[in-house]
């Protein structure tokens, strides 16, 4: 469940462009229903990972500097297409954004407009997901099985 995006250029008027500051991107899902989150805004998002409502993604990381820099991408988490298969609902996907100083002080965060995924997208996401990594796994057992003469 991977979404791929630019990354970013950091615009800050107090930071120059050799600075230590570090650009974090997490894939944040939440369920479409669930009312006490707010996927629109970064306050929103830190929130609801904050309190357990959200599924965030393991954060990608990157040196801030003046020019924008190559493609990323974040990993959605598949718990939260089976938290959403499971409930029959849609999923809100959303990119935060957040700048750090060398010393870990969080300077600003961004978010975008959420992305809705469909339970049917969820899973078909899902399953293409699973049959990648089982496909994988077999790929990586394939020299074993050769010399065990298995194949």
């Amino acid at each position: 469940l991977a979404f791929r995006f630019g990354s970013a250029a950091w615009l800050g008027s107090s930071v120059d462009a050799g600075s230590m500051t570090t650009l974090r991107y997490t894939i944040v899902a939440l369920l479409r229903n669930d009312s006490r989150v707010q996927p629109n805004s970064s306050c929103g998002l830190r929130e609801a990972i904050r309190l357990g409502e959200a599924f965030p993604g393991a954060p990608v990381e990157t040196r801030a500097g003046r020019q924008p820099g190559g493609e990323l991408e974040a990993i959605l988490p598949s718990a939260a297409a089976s938290e959403a298969l499971d409930r029959n609902e849609s999923l809100w996907a959303n990119l935060l954004v957040e700048a750090f100083s060398a010393e870990g002080l969080r300077l600003d965060s961004r978010s975008f407009t959420a992305y809705e995924l469909s339970a049917t997208e969820a899973a078909a996401m899902l399953r293409a997901a699973r049959q990648q990594s089982l496909g994988g796994f077999f790929l990586a057992l394939l020299p074993l099985l050769l010399a065990l003469g298995v194949c």
